[in-house]
């Protein structure tokens, strides 16, 4: 798969060619996505679950990680986030897990997010 555009072109010897996907992953280390836009999709999920029955759930910015291609960010309810008080903790959330080469957005549970070890939490 070819991707053109003013981006993602780059100069050869025969002039500009289009860079192909394979090449692109190799200078991006394996990611599509930058941390911006990681954060960016890992919000527009958490506002999409916000939207289902329970307390909504926020991106924690004291918890993010980015370890084999995924960027993950803890998350918890917004009392909790301004408080830091344990009575506004939300039990058995895990963290947002967004993949660099995707996009796909999912929220991890709590043993998941623990076996990764990635907040030394």
């Amino acid at each position: 798969m070819n991707v053109k555009g003013d981006a993602i072109f780059i100069d050869g010897q025969r002039g500009r060619e289009p860079l192909n996907m394979e090449t692109f992953r190799t200078l991006k280390g394996g990611l599509l996505l930058n941390f911006e836009q990681a954060v960016e999709l890992a919000n527009e999920f958490l506002a999409e679950e916000a939207k289902k029955p329970g307390v909504p759930l926020v991106l924690d910015n004291e918890y993010q990680a980015q370890a084999e291609g995924k960027f993950y960010f803890g998350c918890q309810s917004a009392a909790y986030i301004k408080s830091r008080q344990l009575s506004d903790m939300i039990i058995g959330t895990g963290c947002v897990c967004v993949d660099g080469e995707t996009g796909t957005v999912r929220l991890l549970g709590a043993v998941e997010s623990a076996e990764l070890g990635l907040f030394g939490d």
